[in-house]
């Protein structure tokens, strides 16, 4: 959020150019600005641009220029900043670490979490205070079930936003929490190779389901040259695995200048030239709601010929 002050529009600022706290009201229940904290305005057209992670950093850094400097932006309220994704949306409330507090408090605007934080642990961005990005990850995945934990590991590690060894160090540093042993577990078959969120939500949905471990990102090659990365690939099998998520055939930046009726063409004359390379059998597809019902997904591959096996096997990865 670097261009925070860019976009912001305090209530002083609106009032030097006319408008009194009536105006601003008005203006905010005719849609032409949004509330984003007390006495903080941005202009509607700003907002509508915003991705949901956007719109809940920019909330948390207007909260904590205004409430306490020594509050220090934590768990999701972070990770939004980070750009660390999140499986179930983005709270409405603002999450901070409060060190001089002994538990915990919560108000629909403001959830205060009473935990010790290490001077190494905490970074600045935007002019407030936050955990840094191993810190955040960590606390994220000591909160949130499995696949949120894997699916968070995954995108930090791919972005290089920390190691695996600095997220176990972290780790260590929490021998009590109550969802160490997921965390831990999540951080050991994370792997910066995972393509996307749904990526490794599918692949938390396998490890669960004791789906036998995939390799991640094999690319294909036939006559006429490269094919592309498949998002899993069972080799004993011959079975391609592909997550369908919906921003290839919406998303103008994955579009490239298509349309999405081209883009479902290109897809399937891609799928045509992997069927046809020696070794391959078939090629699975699924999308949100199969990873969502979870079962679905497990017999989906199932149904292709992928034998389940122990629940426990590290995912392979191509070299």
């Amino acid at each position: 959020m670097s261009d925070t002050d860019l976009v912001l529009r305090h209530s002083k600022h609106l009032l030097g150019s006319g408008l009194d706290d009536r105006g601003l009201r008005r203006a905010a229940e005719r849609g032409e600005l949004v509330r984003v904290a007390s006495g903080t305005f941005i202009p509607a057209g700003v907002w509508s641009q915003l991705t949901d992670a956007e719109r809940s950093a920019l909330r948390t850094v207007t909260a904590l220029r205004r409430i306490d400097p020594l509050l220090i932006a934590s768990h999701l309220s972070a990770a939004a900043i980070w750009g660390l994704p999140d499986r179930d949306g983005w709270p409405d409330a603002v999450h901070v670490i409060d060190t001089r507090r002994s538990t915990g408090n919560s108000t629909p605007a403001l959830v205060r979490h009473a935990l010790p934080v290490e001077p190494d642990e905490v970074a600045t961005h935007s002019g407030i205070r936050l955990t840094n990005a191993t810190r955040t990850a960590v606390d994220v995945a000591l909160i949130e079930p499995f696949a949120t934990a894997l699916m968070t590991f995954d995108h930090g590690l791919r972005h290089d936003l920390f190691t695996r060894e600095s997220a176990h160090l972290q780790l260590d540093r929490r021998p009590a929490a109550r969802r160490r042993r997921s965390a831990r577990r999540a951080l050991e078959l994370a792997s910066p190779l995972a393509g996307s969120p749904a990526e490794s939500l599918s692949r938390a949905v396998m490890i669960e389901g004791g789906v036998p471990a995939p390799v991640l990102q094999q690319p294909f090659r036939d006559a006429r040259g490269k094919i592309g990365d498949v998002d899993f690939w069972w080799p004993e099998f011959g079975v391609i695995g592909e997550m369908d998520g919906n921003q290839k055939y919406l998303d103008p930046g994955m579009l490239g200048g298509r349309t999405p009726a081209q883009a479902v063409i290109d897809e399937k004359r891609r799928e045509d030239r992997l069927r046809a390379v020696r070794g391959v059998r078939t090629v699975v597809r699924w999308g949100y709601r199969d990873v969502e019902e979870s079962s679905r997904l497990v017999f989906l591959l199932a149904q292709a010929g992928v034998v389940a096996s122990s629940p426990r096997r590290r995912p392979r990865t191509s070299s």
